[in-house]
């Protein structure tokens, strides 16, 4: 049987959430990850690194993506990528506008909801075009994870 949750739960004990001085919350790697640099620490950094967009959003969504896994407990390869179903923008207009704001990037994933799409309200299109972003940073997690069960 597959181990697709416990492998998760690796990568993720990697990460934590911290507090900035004004009490903003991000995700970083633990102390403990920095120092040993596992193969499971330079696998995680080279995601968060290959996404082309600001470094919070890398953590943030990696970090998203391996809960949604661990939280899941998936069993099978298709149940591992059916999760992707479960994935969601944020819901407030300024959570989304200050991710389009974060990285020039950001722009093309919304040029590309106005190709691939119908939508015409601005509030959709924007949670589409993160959706986008947060499926291919989940697909890039998901690869790793089921590449290190098959060994």
């Amino acid at each position: 049987m597959k181990t697709y949750t416990k492998t998760a739960q690796k990568y993720l004990d990697l990460l934590e959430v911290r507090k900035k001085e004004n009490g903003i919350s991000y995700i970083c790697f633990t102390e403990k990850a920095l120092k040993e640099k596992t193969k499971e620490e330079k696998a995680l950094t080279d995601i968060i690194c290959s996404l082309g967009y600001d470094i919070d959003n890398a953590y943030n969504f990696t970090y998203e993506a391996l809960a949604l896994i661990t939280d899941n407990e998936p069993q099978t390869e298709d149940e591992l990528n059916e999760l992707i179903d479960q994935i969601e923008s944020d819901v407030y207009t300024s959570d989304l506008t200050k991710w389009l704001h974060s990285h020039n990037e950001n722009v093309c994933y919304l040029t590309e909801a106005l190709e691939e799409t119908d939508i015409k309200d601005g509030f959709q299109l924007l949670a589409y075009a993160q959706e986008k972003v947060k499926r291919e940073v989940f697909y890039k997690v998901a690869e790793l994870i089921t590449k290190e069960d098959n060994k």
